[in-house]
C-alpha cells in the first residue's frame, strides 16, 4: 500500500519533497528534508521560484554535504544511517499491515461491538 514516496523510502531512500500527502505526515529530519513552501497561491511564478530557491538551498546546504561526507573508507555514514533509519521508519509506520489493523482497531471492530450492542438492545424492548 502507499504511493511511490512510500515505497521509495521503505528501500532506503532518503526524501526531499513538499509537506503534503503522506511526507507531511511522516517527514522526520532522521529520513529526508521538507521543502518550507513559502507559496502564496496568488502567484505561482513567484511560489515556484521560492520553492526552486527552497530546493536549491536544501541541496546545497543539506544534501550534497551529507552524501560526500566520506569516511577513510569512503563510505557517508550519516548518510547510510539516514538510509537505515528510513527503511525502519516507512515500513512500520506505512506498510498494509499496520493500516489494516488500525482500520481494525479504529473502525471495523467497534462498528461490530456497536452491532452487538444494538442486537443485544432489541431484544430487550
Amino acid at each position: 500500500s502507499g504511493t511511490s514516496g512510500m515505497k521509495a523510502g521503505a528501500n532506503g531512500v532518503l526524501n526531499l519533497s513538499v509537506a503534503d500527502g503522506w511526507w507531511d505526515e511522516a517527514y522526520n529530519p532522521q529520513i529526508g528534508w521538507t521543502v518550507a513552501s513559502r507559496a502564496t497561491i496568488e502567484d505561482p511564478e513567484t511560489d515556484d521560484e521560492a520553492d526552486a530557491d527552497e530546493i536549491y538551498r536544501l541541496l546545497e546546504e543539506e544534501v550534497i554535504p551529507i552524501f560526500y561526507d566520506r569516511d577513510s573508507d569512503g563510505i557517508p555514514r550519516r548518510w547510510v544511517a539516514m538510509m537505515r533509519h528510513s527503511i525502519r521508519e516507512v515500513v512500520t509506520r506505512f506498510s498494509a499491515r499496520r493500516m489494516v489493523l488500525q482500520y481494525h482497531r479504529e473502525l471495523y471492530e467497534p462498528l461490530a461491538q456497536r452491532r452487538v450492542q444494538r442486537k443485544q438492545a432489541a431484544r430487550r424492548s
